[in-house]
């Protein structure tokens, strides 16, 4: 009888072994401008609406999203992660906000909100496509003041992994004040993506500082992003962080076509810039060999190649700053070193912000805690 008894605990011991084992790996891919709030019952997804297409909530099957509070259910999840994104901007909201976010409104909000299971895993992929360098800050950098903190590479695409029974996910939601025809059941994998327009305007890195506006606006977190291939101009006057807007519509100019520009004028340029070289670092070959490198670049359009455009921004960024270092001189010398610096500064937007390849909404997402 004990002996029964016994066999009968080691069989449902297994059974239980067993079932725990056969559990299978679903991941979350979040693509956007996202923010994630880590709380007692769940991870809450935000992101804002403005200035992208509707949000795509793909697995098996697709669905797109409208403004409003969602439900992701899953199949027996385990929570056994920390639900928290560690390499993501830390910043903080207040319960009220955060409260006023996670409820659909009448009048429409510019947010989706998707409450998750708590104890999901992040990965945060390193790499061009998944992540991004960026300065964050509590302060708006003026023009006029050097480059802010040394960058950190902060995500912009991530995946949370949960441990559950089978791949069937629900979602559920209530919409603002638009039609969706939820709950929408499919299977994993699942991609939920806020993507930028077609026509969206990336010159000045414009549309990724709007993103993470707009995420800073929702959650009243007071941050700022700078991105390394900053020029002064961009800084000045096409940043819509700034407390007044420069350029209405901005976001709404379409960067022409490369394939359009004349480069004579630009070829001119870095002639010009080669001469002064030779008069301001005389001894310097590095300086001549990058000039030499950006025209080879400018020549051979259409400009499809923006990760050479970044390390070509940073070797002219170099040259600005060795230029800084020079003692002033007569009035001439220091007119040469102003004017060179400012074409220098005209140069490096072209070479920067000129193709479209590889491009995304490069916002970098955030981790927010509730205060």
């Amino acid at each position: 009888m004990k002996l029964s008894v016994l066999s009968f605990f080691v069989l449902e011991l297994c059974m239980v072994s067993s079932a725990a084992a056969q559990k299978t790996d679903l991941t979350v891919e979040f693509v956007g401008p996202w923010s994630f709030v880590h709380t007692q019952t769940n991870i809450v997804a935000i992101s804002p609406s403005n200035h992208h297409l509707a949000a795509q909530f793909e697995g098996q099957q697709a669905t797109s999203l409208v403004r409003g509070v969602y439900d992701l259910k899953l199949s027996n999840p385990d929570n056994t992660g920390t639900g928290v994104c560690a390499t993501c901007v830390p910043a903080t909201t207040t319960r009220a906000q955060f409260a006023l976010l996670t409820t659909a409104s009448a009048k429409g909000m510019n947010r989706y909100s998707i409450a998750l299971p708590p104890g999901g895993v992040f990965e945060e992929p390193s790499g061009d496509d998944y992540s991004e360098e960026a300065s964050v800050t509590d302060y708006f950098q003026p023009a006029d003041k050097p480059f802010p903190d040394q960058p950190k590479t902060y995500p912009k695409d991530v995946r949370v992994h949960y441990k559950v029974s089978d791949l069937n996910v629900e979602l559920s939601g209530t919409p603002d004040n638009e039609p969706w025809p939820g709950p929408f059941k499919t299977t994993g994998p699942i991609k939920i993506s806020v993507e930028p327009p077609k026509d969206v305007n990336y010159y000045c890195d414009y549309h990724a500082r709007m993103a993470f506006l707009d995420m800073n606006d929702l959650f009243k977190s007071g941050k700022f992003v700078d991105f390394p291939e900053y020029w002064g101009d961009c800084r000045d006057k096409w940043d819509p962080q700034k407390y007044y807007q420069p350029l209405p519509n901005f976001e709404a100019r379409q960067a022409p076509d490369p394939r359009a520009i004349d480069i004579r004028s630009i070829i001119d340029l870095i002639t010009s810039l080669r001469a002064t070289a030779r008069e301001l670092l005389p001894t310097d070959g590095s300086t001549q060999e990058t000039l030499t490198s950006v025209e080879d670049y400018i020549e051979k359009r259409p400009w499809e190649n923006p990760k050479r455009g970044k390390e070509l921004g940073k070797q002219l960024k170099a040259i600005v700053q060795k230029v800084d270092k020079l003692p002033n001189g007569d009035k001439v010398f220091n007119s040469k070193k102003v004017l060179f610096e400012r074409e220098i500064d005209l140069l490096g937007t072209v070479v920067i912000f000129s193709g479209t390849s590889g491009r995304n909404c490069k916002a970098p997402m955030m981790s927010v805690t509730l205060k």
